[in-house]
């Protein structure tokens, strides 16, 4: 089996070595490896691969050694703006000193102003001292709270990591439990995205805005475009495009409900406080899902539904990720960090597998990117299903309804030109984290060049993401 430490050994000669001869000694191969002390020049990250019983053996060493204490003081980055002369930094740090307060980062460049802006980083216990300590400071100089983004490529090079994790759980409500998991997530996108040449600020950076963005549309800022209309005669639509994540199309037919994709789990109490205000007797309604592929903010809603429907390789991916494998996002490389930090910061659950039922073939794609997979019924809607290759994830759906000259087609076409300025806001961040939202994007816009032979002239277009647009 494989499993991750994240350490925090002494900064000097031989430290990492006591480490590597643990896991030597229990015969437990080390297979990833990472270490930036221009970012933090204690934690190194680790994986190893060995026996259960040996890795749960070299964990209790490393206890012992104390190299698994991960700092938890909280780190408040505050900015001095002091008068640029001498004497004056004395006058601050005496007060740092008096009230025994750790200092874990500091910066500081004269301008030619006449006044420094000195930042640094105070390791406080609580909110209290904080408070306690600003009350003082104030007294002397002018003094205000920054953030990690506002460091530019200076970091916290002692406990950079934990103080990092810490600020973003609070945006999402990440449970401690998951902290370690989050941190492992962050770590690896910083390693994966510096070898394909972004610089750690920028990764971390971008990050932190993610998760800024996410938190920012809960509660009262989940503000979605809402827009309705008709697919036909007797079959209303609703369609719900939030700032962050995938949209919800609701399908409305006598006690029946159909919604293709469902948007990120962050956002439940949200969707179903719509679902209350736009439906209010959905609850009762039979409830289907149509999952157009597997990915994290299309699928945050199983619990919903009564069952959920998708192509036969995005109902394998979930048996996978079910049985505590990769999916197929994160069996690449350069997504496989960005994924996992989506599901611990938007409480990603799946389905009970029985729910999920497999609709259409498993194409060869022998003549072409976009095929035919086979048909599905729902109360009187007939849809023809295609299956794209996999530019964007393999196993992504679009579907037709012939008759009524209407497609739904998930990821293989997006709608940017028509999508909010929240929605275009988040997603400039995802191609970011992940070099590309697409698996293959060469073969992603062969499927979306091709689409133009499978879509009716005058077709409307349901995409993932962004409004309705008839082609």
């Amino acid at each position: 089996m494989r499993s991750s430490f994240i350490t925090s050994v002494p900064d000097k000669s031989g430290a990492f070595l006591k480490a590597v001869k643990i896991f030597a000694s229990l015969d437990l191969n080390i297979v990833r490896t990472s270490y930036n002390k221009s970012v933090d020049s204690h934690m190194i990250f680790l994986e190893v691969e060995g026996k259960e019983e040996k890795i749960t053996e070299a964990r209790e060493k490393l206890k012992i050694l104390g190299y698994l204490n991960i700092p938890q003081e909280n780190v408040v980055l505050l900015e001095f703006l002091l008068p640029d002369q001498p004497g004056t930094l004395e006058k601050v740090l005496t007060l740092i000193e008096e009230r025994n307060i750790n200092i874990s980062y500091i910066s500081s460049v004269s301008n030619g102003t006449g006044w420094q802006n000195y930042r640094m980083g105070l390791l406080l216990k609580d909110k209290r001292e904080q408070d306690e300590f600003l009350e003082s400071a104030e007294r002397l100089y002018q003094i205000r709270p920054i953030d990690y983004t506002r460091l530019e490529n200076s970091y916290d090079n002692s406990i950079f990591y934990s103080g990092f994790v810490s600020e973003l759980s609070k945006l999402t409500d990440v449970k401690k439990e998951e902290r370690n998991a989050l941190m492992l997530s962050a770590n690896m996108a910083m390693e994966v995205l510096n070898s394909q040449g972004l610089r750690p600020d920028t990764t971390f950076s971008s990050i932190a805005h993610f998760t800024r963005l996410l938190g920012k549309a809960r509660g009262e800022g989940f503000k979605p475009r809402v827009s309705r209309g008709e697919i036909k005669k007797g079959y209303d639509y609703i369609l719900i495009e939030p700032p962050c994540g995938s949209n919800t199309l609701l399908i409305l037919h006598n006690n029946s409900l159909l919604s293709i994709d469902s948007g990120y789990a962050l956002y439940k109490d949200e969707m179903e406080a719509l679902f209350d205000s736009l439906l209010p007797k959905w609850r009762e309604m039979n409830k289907t899902l149509f999952l157009t592929h597997a990915d994290v903010d299309h699928g945050g809603l199983f619990y919903l539904f009564d069952s959920i429907v998708c192509s036969k390789r995005s109902r394998a991916c979930l048996d996978r990720e079910k049985r505590g494998l990769d999916g197929l996002r994160e069996e690449n490389r350069l997504h496989r960090p960005y994924i996992r930090m989506c599901k611990i910061l938007t409480h990603y659950t799946l389905p009970d597998m029985e729910r999920v039922k497999e609709v259409g073939g498993e194409p060869e794609f022998k003549s072409s990117p976009i095929e035919k997979s086979g048909t599905w019924d729902w109360e009187g809607l007939h849809f023809t299903l295609y299956e794209g290759e996999g530019g964007h994830l393999k196993g992504e759906s679009l579907l037709l309804l012939e008759e009524e000259k209407v497609a739904f087609t998930g990821d293989i076409w997006v709608n940017i030109k028509d999508m909010t300025q929240e929605q275009r806001e988040y997603n400039t961040l995802a191609p970011v984290l992940m070099t590309s939202v697409d698996t293959d994007p060469v073969l992603s816009k062969r499927e979306r060049e091709y689409m133009k032979y499978i879509l009716p002239p005058k077709c409307r277009v349901f995409p993932g993401h962004g409004n309705m647009k008839e082609l």
